[in-house]
């Protein structure tokens, strides 16, 4: 895996699976989204999440939730029910403005 050993990552937290199941989406939108080559729903999330925080990463920042088969609450429900216990931080973007992130201590390089 690439990202290991991180400061921060950036994770799409696309959508809920019940929200996109049981959602207004056409099905063959909800067969893509949910195929291996669709978008990260939370629960995929909260598993790469949970591997990059046993390698070393802290920061986590939640992105690309979908505005209709997504919650912000929903995708931090199951990211923090993944990472119980662990000093990771986690962000949910905003939608349409800037985000910035700074990150203390001592310079790496």
């Amino acid at each position: 895996m690439g990202l290991r050993g991180a400061d921060a990552v950036v994770v799409e937290a696309n959508h809920d699976v019940d929200m996109l199941r049981y959602g207004e989406y056409p099905y063959y939108l909800k067969k893509r989204i949910l195929s291996p080559q669709g978008h990260l729903s939370n629960d995929d999330c909260a598993m790469l999440i949970s591997r990059l925080c046993c390698e070393g990463t802290k920061f986590f920042i939640l992105a690309h939730l979908s505005r209709e088969n997504n919650t912000p609450a929903k995708a931090l429900s199951a990211v923090n029910s993944a990472l119980f216990g662990s000093e990771a931080k986690i962000f949910v973007a905003p939608e349409a403005e800037p985000f910035s992130l700074e990150i203390g201590g001592e310079d790496k390089c």
